[in-house]
């Protein structure tokens, strides 16, 4: 248990390093009109190489830090996937591609504004249904001067702002999502309806 602890807190260090990564070299890709694709698969380039240089994605090397993958692991885009009647589609997905027993350390969903409450639901579902251990999502946000990142934990959400001058990971706030009354510690965000973002 507190292994696997251990292993998501790695594992969303090396997630950060490729974010870091993808501000650093591929910053004007968010000011791009329809910009998913191309931040979804920079992102998930960037991730490769960090768990590579980090991990040994492959099992080529001995050094591994807390989070032991189990096989050959592939960070793939647009991976669709079902559950009995549920289907998932995070926009990356790092995993061992078995279809009989699957492992997926991680999911990524991205969006270029702000999750509604049913996509921070569905979340949860990823990581519980989906059978994902960390589960994360980022919002673009090209008129903010952070990125937001999402991060499912058992009954509660948990909110970072990566701030983009400074190349650096803060935790803004945590959620309890079970259904408890709110306290002043928890995240409330005044989102208001989507607008479309013209750069």
């Amino acid at each position: 248990m507190e292994n696997e602890r251990y292993g998501k807190i790695r594992l969303f260090e090396i997630f950060v390093d490729a974010l870091r990564n993808l501000v650093q070299e591929d910053n004007e890709l968010f000011s791009w009109p329809r910009n998913k694709a191309a931040v979804v698969h920079r992102l998930a380039d960037h991730l490769h190489a960090a768990l590579r240089r980090d991990l040994s994605l492959h099992g080529d090397d001995s050094s591994r830090t807390y989070l032991d993958l189990p096989g050959r692991q592939y960070v793939d885009v647009g991976v669709q996937f079902s559950i009995g009647t549920k289907t998932f589609s995070p926009d990356i997905l790092l995993h061992d591609r078995s279809k009989d027993r699957p492992v997926r350390p991680l999911a990524i969903v991205c969006r270029d504004s702000y999750l509604s409450e049913n996509e921070q639901t569905s979340l949860h579902e990823l990581q519980e249904t989906g059978d994902c251990e960390l589960v994360l999502a980022l919002s673009f946000l090209p008129q903010k001067n952070y990125l937001l990142i999402y991060r499912a934990d058992d009954y509660r959400m948990e909110y970072y702002h990566f701030l983009r001058d400074e190349l650096n990971c803060v935790i803004l706030k945590r959620r309890e999502l079970d259904g408890q009354q709110d306290d002043e510690q928890q995240l409330k965000l005044g989102i208001s309806p989507r607008r479309k973002y013209r750069g």
